[in-house]
């Protein structure tokens, strides 16, 4: 699916940085025919491209880590001055729980400063595994008030509509 990088493992603290060195180091695409194959960032859309396809494997973690990894995709600024980082599950691959936020992060812009314009890629081969479920909040062990109870819940629900309307920065409009 034209993986041009990998995420494995459990999602922690401090990983977000550590994908930003890896990010830092455009893709070779024009000169490695092995990666224009259907589905690569090359053949996606055309010469000249530099951007990666960030495949992942992963059982979750650290869901706020999850958030930061995806707003940095977005980020990414490659060669061509294009925006954006396309993700994938490959074949035997599972991105579930927190991945599956990284995963909907993958986008794509090749409009340059113009922030509002994405192409939205996501890959999910066939054989590939991808799991959502709602965040789990580790609450000290006391009575909770009906309003913070709902308090919580709204967080919940708005994170959630904002990552269904393609919204990963949570800064976007209600």
């Amino acid at each position: 699916i034209g993986c041009t990088l990998r995420l494995s493992g459990l999602i922690e603290a401090g990983d977000a940085d550590r994908l930003e060195s890896y990010l830092a180091v455009a893709p070779s695409i024009e000169n490695d025919f092995s990666l224009r194959r259907p589905y690569s960032p090359a053949i996606r859309f055309g010469f000249p491209v530099g951007t990666h396809r960030l495949c992942l494997n992963s059982p979750g973690g650290n869901f706020l880590e999850a958030i930061e990894i995806a707003e940095r995709l977005g980020g990414y600024i490659d060669q061509y001055d294009n925006s954006g980082v396309l993700t994938g599950v490959a074949s035997g691959d599972s991105c579930v729980s927190a991945c599956s936020i990284i995963f909907m992060g993958g986008r794509y812009s090749w409009v340059p400063s113009q922030d509002s314009y994405w192409e939205y890629d996501r890959i999910l081969h066939p054989n590939g595994r991808l799991g959502f479920h709602a965040t789990f909040l580790n609450l000290e062990d006391r009575d909770y008030s009906f309003a913070e109870v709902r308090d919580i819940q709204e967080v919940n629900a708005v994170a959630v509509s904002r990552l269904g309307s393609g919204c990963i920065d949570f800064r976007c409009a209600a």
